[in-house]
């Protein structure tokens, strides 16, 4: 072998080695994306629940009302996902988990039931509407998202 054939050589084993790294590492970022997507999704939808069943009293029996969820949000948050959502979604979801953060704070001051103060109520219906809002308009972020890096 010459020298140009080897250093032909280890350029293409270079060049194969950065490419598999670099689509590695594409899929690998659209997992997590997916991933991060997908938790933020089913935790809306839980909590939804949770607060539809506090809205008709169903968690009565529980003897204590069950907190919101929100460990997939702050993951979310956390990983610079929010800034992938447009303006309104962004700011209903920053919104609507401002409002979940009081309401768990008020769920843990003042069991076993919830509080009857002034806002409680009102607030729990509006989280309700803002959970339903990004139920629906959050999927949509994810099919443009896909769409965007065709």
């Amino acid at each position: 072998m010459d020298v140009p054939e080897v250093i032909a050589t280890v350029l293409a084993t270079v060049a194969g080695s950065v490419a598999i790294a670099y689509v590695t590492l594409h899929l690998q970022t659209k997992y997590r994306k997916r991933s991060l997507f997908r938790a933020l999704l089913s935790e809306i939808q839980w909590n939804h629940s949770l607060t539809e069943h506090l809205k008709d009293d169903s968690l009565k029996s529980l003897r204590r009302y069950t907190p919101l969820h929100t460990g997939a949000y702050q993951d979310f948050h956390s990983t610079g996902e929010l800034f992938s959502l447009t303006e309104p979604v962004r700011q209903a979801l920053r919104y609507t988990y401002e409002m979940i953060n009081t309401h768990n704070w008020e769920m843990e001051h003042h069991p076993p039931i919830p509080p009857s103060g002034v806002d409680f109520w009102p607030r729990n219906d509006e989280i309700l509407d803002k959970l339903s809002f990004l139920e629906e308009e959050l999927p949509k972020a994810m099919k443009h998202l896909k769409q965007e890096r065709r």
